[in-house]
């Protein structure tokens, strides 16, 4: 296997295990539609999800009150909580240390 197939992968991986941390962090600069969060997903990371899976996370970030939808005219906007930027900003704030965590992981394969 080539390093750059296995660099997309492993992105791909990534992408899809961190979906809602990625929806978040862009629900702190702007809400969103569902469409624009496939959208975004496509064009900032160049991966293709399904909609079922973008709507199913978000609902379900929703429900643990991380984010807050309400309906804009035909559409169904979401934008972030107290409790989800809380979320994100402690999570910011600790990538040195997630960091660590993932190079720790990989080193002791």
């Amino acid at each position: 296997m080539l390093v750059s197939d296995l660099c997309t992968k492993l992105n791909e991986r990534l992408i899809r295990e961190f979906l809602d941390f990625l929806l978040m962090i862009e629900l702190k600069n702007q809400s969103m539609s569902g469409y624009t969060a496939l959208s975004h997903i496509h064009n900032k990371y160049d991966y293709l999800v399904s909609s079922g899976t973008v709507y199913s996370l978000l609902y379900s970030l929703e429900r643990e009150e991380l984010i807050q939808g309400s309906m804009n005219g035909q559409k169904r906007v979401f934008e972030l909580t107290t409790k989800g930027e809380k979320m994100i900003d402690t999570i910011l704030a600790a990538d040195d240390s997630l960091l660590g965590i993932v190079k720790n992981l990989v080193r002791s394969l």
